[in-house]
């Protein structure tokens, strides 16, 4: 089977702990690393153990004819742009979360990957996680009973260094609202929100939000916040994330069981000892559930993709509802149905 030629558009932040898996795939090649700063490009070429000449600032080497498929880890604001292009070149796309900034945007570039004869995913870092698709199937077993809350607390500081920044004149995308679309619910909140739902099977209709910015005055976003989201069935879901504290937890909850996910270690499940446990690394290709070889399976035809693309509307409608909550006081608000 032939490789497929990858470009990677943003090859720093996150991009550093997952480019590596496309140099170790044998479904791949890197023909592209591009980055708005060339030194970045040249590092990322390096660390993947390709040719430096590979290296480019142009975004639009990523629709040359030498390229099947591309990964797109750039700013939100730049989402639908770059996103649309690359799928209109008729390349396969892998987008990072959130879909974009706003809902229209979200829009636009889902009608495109409807419309698009390529594979078109959204990666969701924590489905790589083993751990998540045992807790999905011991739902799906009846092993908790019925599922009647799901929580999940996401936070880091990273806002305060953010902040501080922007205050000493370096400010980054980060704390600019139009770009971002928010603070750190549209950043952070997507993944717990896409889990909810993933792991319980529910149907989200309608979100309460709290949105505050306490600490980070060089951000324009909030930097902690609460989203309760009230489902078809009756379940509820909480989410909190900050930018302003660190903790991560995750919670659902059953009429018979609960079971439970504490800091990215401890995984407690009814009838069990706690067990203690890694998220596997983020280019670790062996691992089955990786996003980044699932991506890759899916445009060789070998599997379908775990997250299409157009599914990121469903966070982006909650995301949306939790905004518009915030700004109305707190009242709820419904998720909307947005895409024919």
């Amino acid at each position: 089977m032939p490789r497929l030629r990858v470009a990677l558009v943003g090859v720093g932040g996150i991009t550093r702990f997952y480019r590596r898996a496309y140099a170790r795939s044998p479904l791949a090649e890197l023909v592209a690393l591009i980055d708005v700063d060339a030194q970045a490009a040249l590092d990322a070429a390096h660390d993947c153990g390709v040719d430096p000449s590979r290296a480019t600032t142009r975004f639009e080497r990523a629709l040359e004819d030498d390229v099947d498929a591309v990964v797109v880890n750039t700013p939100n604001h730049l989402h639908r742009e770059q996103g649309t292009a690359v799928l209109r070149a008729g390349k396969h796309l892998l987008m990072q979360k959130p879909l974009a900034p706003t809902l229209a945007d979200a829009e636009a570039l889902a009608r495109e990957a409807r419309g698009a004869d390529v594979v078109a995913g959204l990666y969701h870092s924590y489905l790589d996680h083993p751990l998540v698709h045992e807790l999905r199937a011991s739902v799906a077993a009846g092993n908790l009973g019925e599922i009647v809350h799901v929580y999940g607390r996401l936070t880091h500081r990273g806002g305060i260094a953010w902040s501080n920044d922007a205050v000493a004149g370096n400010a980054t995308w980060r704390s600019s609202l139009a770009q971002t679309g928010g603070g750190c619910f549209i950043q952070l909140g997507v993944h717990y929100l896409q889990l909810a739902t993933w792991i319980s099977g529910g149907e989200p209709v309608a979100v309460r939000g709290s949105a505050a910015n306490v600490m980070s005055p060089g951000i324009e976003g909030e930097d902690l916040a609460t989203a309760i989201v009230r489902y078809k069935n009756g379940m509820q879901a909480t989410v909190d994330t900050g930018w302003i504290a660190d903790g991560e937890e995750l919670a659902v909850a059953g009429t018979a069981a609960t079971a439970r996910y504490l800091d990215q270690r401890w995984w407690i499940a009814p009838g069990e000892a706690p067990r203690e446990w890694r998220p596997p690394a983020f280019d670790d290709v062996d691992n089955p559930y990786n996003g980044h070889r699932a991506f890759l399976e899916a445009c060789a035809g070998l599997k379908e993709i775990p997250v299409p693309l157009v599914r990121g509307l469903t966070e982006m409608r909650l995301v949306d509802a939790f905004y518009r909550s915030a700004q109305n006081g707190g009242q709820e608000a419904a998720v909307e149905a947005v895409l024919a």
